[in-house]
């Protein structure tokens, strides 16, 4: 009951609004205060407005937020734009280059991967740091 008695921004509880009345709370009220009376929507509104419209500017002036400039209807040339958004180069405007591609348009090269099933040699070899390296005896069958 507290809560719903406490009133907001314009000045009206949410029991006010809801009821049309003061509620009767452990505070003293006078009993004229609890008698039923109609709101004006209108001033409510008005009131709603204008704090919702101060919100807003605060928000505005705290985050730096502008007014954009007005976008082309049409683009200068269609042709060069693909629908997905990538811009592509003609090749004839660069003679013996190829067009150029992103990192994640181009095809990818996969290297083969040695077959697990051929035999490792038997022979010795050197590391990149002059050591021995030899396969373990148990590996020999």
């Amino acid at each position: 009951m507290a809560y719903r008695a406490t009133p907001l921004e314009n000045g009206s509880s949410p029991s006010e609004l809801l009821m049309g009345r003061r509620i009767n709370t452990t505070l003293p009220v006078a009993k004229t205060q609890l008698q039923p009376y109609s709101v004006n929507k209108k001033v409510l509104e008005s009131k709603e407005e204008r704090r919702m419209e101060g919100y807003k500017k605060n928000y505005d002036k705290h985050h730096g937020v502008r007014n954009l400039d007005e976008l082309d209807p049409e683009p200068e040339s269609e042709d060069d734009f693909d629908v997905t958004g990538y811009q592509h180069f003609p090749v004839d405007t660069y003679p013996g280059c190829s067009p150029l591609m992103s990192s994640h348009q181009s095809p990818k090269a996969y290297s083969q991967r040695a077959s697990s099933y051929t035999e490792a040699s038997p022979v010795p070899y050197v590391t990149r740091s002059d050591r021995t390296s030899r396969p373990p005896e148990k590996f020999d069958l």
